[in-house]
């Protein structure tokens, strides 16, 4: 504990993180078993198949894919609302880190998802297509006339492609890459894998993500490149002649040209041993990769955190600390108490909004509910809000911050005035622990309090849309 200093040290913030899991053996999305009995299922147990599939799309945490009738179905991390998908006949489909796209019967467009974007990735354009590819906050899209359109994210170039005709197109975070007409690869934005981008072509595919691209010629041969180091082998092909080529994280697969899959690179999780058989289609994601056999069954295998491999749908947000029943007092955000973040020092509490209400011993919780109205994403000089309340029992403070979108960051901090015998009376800043990075933000005073103490909570964000809707829930673990 500390007497408050209102620098960017208080503020620095933890960079989200996701801990991977093991996906034991392949997951067969075509049999009616629970996830749990499909490891190694090729549908000869007796299970009856609920349709052909024709096109995968795999990405992040999520995968989707086309049954033959034209139906999309998509799968696994379902915070971006990417499982939500419409009701169209489509032909193929590309699957994103926030959004997903497909491609009707008649060539038009279909993006859905972008829950807590801001980048425009679902504004899908008119027009008739024939390919397209989902980026993390972008998409790209072939025409039937050849020509090829991005819409999205531009930050770094990669929605701005370089005039031509195209034959297919592959987009990542920061760029994008195509093969023309004439078989020469084209790659724009920012990153090593358009710096390195290998000339020797004629290439017919190109698939990319976030930290290599690799490039599948005419004779069948693959390239690749942009691995930094190389240390996972991801850029290191085998010899021999492929079919088709899909891109993960740190690893890649390629679909040999007498049909059966090969992997390299990174082995975790299982990413790099496919089920055996014959493909015809394939796609990677972050640690997971599903194809499509000559039957047209659709086998995933990799990571299966979310339920990207075997089915159904995860949420990302957690209830970690389980907060108790909201006990009806809230507080709510009134202007004009909004204003860029006081660097000051000690803060001056006359800025804070009063919540009298709250904390009022029912062992509920009570809520402080509002909106930024302005989030900067290069620093913390936009809106901010402070509420100053009461604890009517003593105990530790805990809290929960929750808002609108799940690929946003927002933060609440927290300081109270009293003493103790080794701090005279005035305002502490209390760090609190046991923090998770991502949403919802949650955590403890990590001190007793006494009734009647005063404190201050402030509610901040580094990155998300303006006009962000949040709510804090605050309660006391009595002592």
């Amino acid at each position: 504990m500390r007497k408050i200093t209102w620098d960017l040290s208080l503020l620095a913030w933890i960079a989200t993180y996701v801990v991977w899991g093991a996906c034991t053996g392949q997951h067969d999305l075509n049999d009616e078993d629970p996830p749990e009995d499909d490891a190694g299922d090729d549908d000869t147990a007796g299970d009856e198949p609920v349709g052909d599939w024709i096109a995968v799309s795999a990405l992040s945490n999520s995968t989707c894919g086309v049954r033959s009738n034209g139906s999309v179905e998509c799968w696994g991390a379902a915070d971006s609302q990417i499982t939500d998908t419409p009701d169209v006949a489509a032909t193929t489909v590309a699957t994103g880190w926030a959004h997903a796209c497909a491609i009707h019967e008649d060539g038009a467009l279909d993006c859905w998802g972008c829950f807590g974007e801001d980048y425009h990735a679902c504004d899908d354009p008119a027009g008739n297509f024939v390919q397209v590819d989902a980026g993390a906050s972008h998409s790209c899209a072939v025409g039937s006339d050849s020509t090829l359109t991005c819409w999205g994210d531009d930050t770094w170039g990669q929605s701005w492609p370089p005039y031509g005709e195209y034959v297919s197109v592959a987009t990542s975070s920061t760029h994008s890459c195509g093969v023309d007409t004439s078989g020469s690869l084209r790659c724009w934005g920012a990153g090593l894998q358009v710096d390195e981008m290998p000339i020797d072509g004629p290439y017919r595919q190109v698939a990319t993500h976030a930290d290599h691209s690799c490039g599948l010629r005419e004779d069948g041969s693959v390239e690749c490149w942009g691995c930094e180091l190389h240390v996972y082998g991801g850029c290191e092909p085998p010899e021999g002649a492929f079919a088709g080529l899909a891109v993960g994280t740190n690893f890649s697969c390629g679909i040999t040209a007498a049909g059966p899959v090969e992997c390299w690179g990174l082995s975790d999780d299982g990413r790099t041993d496919p089920p055996q058989g014959e493909f015809t289609a394939i796609d990677a994601g972050e640690a997971h990769a599903c194809g499509i056999t000559v039957d047209g069954d659709l086998l995933c295998w990799g990571n299966d955190d979310f339920g990207q491999c075997s089915g159904g749908e995860t949420y990302l947000e957690e209830d970690y600390l389980d907060p108790p029943d909201e006990s009806g007092f809230d507080c709510a955000d009134q202007e004009p108490n909004d204003g860029p973040l006081p660097y000051e020092e000690p803060l001056v509490p006359e800025a804070a909004q009063v919540c009298s209400s709250l904390l009022s011993g029912t062992g509920l919780s009570d809520g402080l509910v509002g909106t930024l109205e302005v989030i900067n994403p290069q620093g913390w000089n936009a809106d901010s809000d402070m509420y100053r309340f009461t604890m009517a029992e003593s105990g530790v403070l805990h809290g929960s911050l929750d808002w609108d979108s799940t690929y946003a960051d927002l933060h609440w901090y927290l300081s109270c005035y009293f003493e103790d015998e080794w701090n005279p009376l005035d305002w502490y800043y209390l760090s609190r622990n046991d923090t998770p990075s991502n949403k919802p933000e949650q955590g403890d005073s990590n001190y007793y309090l006494s009734a009647g103490t005063e404190c201050i909570a402030l509610i901040l964000a580094d990155s998300g849309d303006d006009g962000m809707g949040y709510r804090l829930d605050l309660w006391v673990e009595p002592s």
